[in-house]
Parts: C-alpha cells; sequence; structure tokens
C-alpha cells in the first residue's frame, strides 16, 4: 500500500501475457495464504499467530514475503504480513494482540515468485458481530464498484469518482492518505491508484489512462462515518491508526488491463471468510 504524496508520476510498466501469468501465480499464493489464517481466525488467536500461518504457506510454495524489505522510518517492516484490527486502518504489525469476538480484520499478504510480485489483502469478521460485518461489507462493495467503473482506454479518475460516490452511499469515508499501486517485477510500481478527492479529476497530475499491459493494485481503505479523521503512527513505527479511534477496513486485489478489457488477478477465496 503506498501514500499519496502526489507528484509527478513515473513510466508505468508494460507487462505481457506471460509476466501477467507469472503475477497471477503470486496473487494465488497470496490468496491460498489468507485462506489458511482465515481458518485459524477465532477468538484468542494473536496476529501473531496468524502472521506465522501465512508466511508458512508463502514459504511452503517456494515463494518469500516481499513486506520483509520494505524500509520505513524505523527500519524494515518487522513480519512478513499486515494485519490491521478495527481502528488499525494500515501496516498492522502482527504481535501479540489476542482477537476478540466481533473484531474486525485485515489480511494482508505479499508474495514474491520467481521475480514476480502479488499484494493481496481480505477483511474478515472474527466470530459474530454487526458493526465489523457492516464495515466489512462496505469496503468490499467499494472495491468492487472501482473495479467496475475501470474500462480499457478509460481514465483512472473515474473509477475515483465512482469509488467515493460508492462509500458515500454506504455511510463510509474513503481515505485519502492511500493508494493502490502499480505490480509486477517490484511491489511497488508506477501507477498510483490514488483515492484522494484530488485525484478524482481528469486534470489531476496523477491521474492516467487504462492501457493494455498494465497492472495494479485497487485498495481503498474506508473509515466509519461521512469525515475523514486524523490518522496516528504507533510506536513500532508502521501500524497506522485513526486517531479518534474509529473502525477502519480494505479489501486489496490486483486487476490487469488486457486488449479485451479489465480482470481481477486471483482465483478467490471460495465461501465468504468471516
Amino acid at each position: 500500500m503506498g501514500r499519496a504524496d502526489g507528484g509527478e508520476p513515473m513510466a508505468i510498466p508494460i507487462y505481457t501475457t506471460g509476466e501477467i501469468d507469472a503475477v497471477e501465480r503470486a496473487v494465488s499464493i497470496a490468496e491460498s495464504a489468507i485462506g489458511r489464517a482465515t481458518e485459524f481466525a477465532v477468538p484468542g488467536v494473536t496476529t501473531r499467530e496468524l502472521d506465522e500461518r501465512m508466511n508458512s504457506v508463502i514459504e511452503d510454495a517456494g515463494a518469500t514475503a516481499p513486506f520483509r524489505r520494505v524500509e520505513g522510518l524505523s527500519g524494515r517492516f518487522p513480519a512478513a504480513t499486515c494485519i490491521s484490527v478495527n481502528e488499525e486502518a494500515a501496516h498492522g504489525v502482527p504481535a501479540d494482540r489476542t482477537l476478540a469476538e466481533g473484531d474486525l480484520v485485515v489480511l494482508d499478504a505479499g508474495v514474491e515468485v520467481e521475480g514476480f510480485h502479488a499484494d493481496r489483502a481480505e477483511p474478515l469478521v472474527i466470530g459474530a458481530g454487526d458493526r465489523a460485518l457492516s464495515l466489512r461489507t462496505a469496503a468490499i462493495d467499494v472495491t468492487s464498484t472501482t473495479v467496475r467503473a475501470l474500462q480499457l482506454g478509460g481514465r483512472w479518475s473515474a473509477a475515483a469518482i465512482a469509488a467515493r460516490a460508492a462509500a458515500s452511499d454506504r455511510g463510509v469515508t474513503v481515505l485519502g492518505e492511500f493508494t493502490g499501486h502499480g505490480l509486477g517485477r517490484a511491489l511497488h510500481e508506477e501507477p498510483r491508484a490514488s483515492f484522494h478527492p484530488s485525484a478524482a479529476r481528469s486534470d489531476s497530475p496523477t491521474d492516467f489512462v487504462l492501457r493494455p499491459g498494465m497492472v495494479f493494485t485497487i485498495e481503498p481503505v474506508v473509515v466509519e462515518g461521512d469525515s475523514e479523521p486524523g490518522l496516528v503512527t504507533l510506536s513500532d513505527g508502521w501500524s497506522v491508526v485513526t486517531a479518534d479511534r474509529r473502525w477502519s477496513c480494505y479489501q486489496e486485489v490486483a486487476v490487469a488491463v488486457g486488449e479485451a478489457g479489465v480482470r481481477v488477478l486471483g482465483f478467490g477465496l471460495g465461501p465468504d471468510p468471516r
């Protein structure tokens, strides 16, 4: 996940069909890792234990977890995956936090295999909980709306507009702080798929036209309510929480642009995981 820092975009990589297939293989491993962790996501488990489950699947597939190589102000990210809970908007560091009934959890897995990368996230509810289920449903709906708005030859800004409108209809707000990103031979590439209000304009310097061979992630981070909260980075140097402790949620998928249109990479996670 990236931050919406603004500025002129760099050249957007264009991938062949074979290279996109390689990215999709990495995505499928990430989905398998998330699926495994979902099986163990019950009250009483810690986020560190779920991280270990996901990392085991990644390593068993002959892949590696590139999140460990991401550099921040406090050094490299200290875990294989990001796991964000309730008020954690992004970059949650797996630790000894014990999950409870009704918690809302986002499992975010990065994978590198044979030089190609995946970045995939899925939200789930621990046990049952109306608050968590409502926000999870809204997050998935906003992501789905964004994907449906993508058109070959269209502009990203049209999808950003659709996402923000879908969020408003659901009574949630898309955080402008975070963006999707290009994906392929590196974990984070151009373009930046921003949902910031300034990006929802065709004259934005970060806007781009969807062309065959582009691969990038869609990951609108939504928060409860009709306004954006302040964001605070915790003492671990990574976990970003809402300043007012409103709950947040996101789903992350990767899309590839082809001659026939836009498709979501991966093979799905099976039945709705909660």
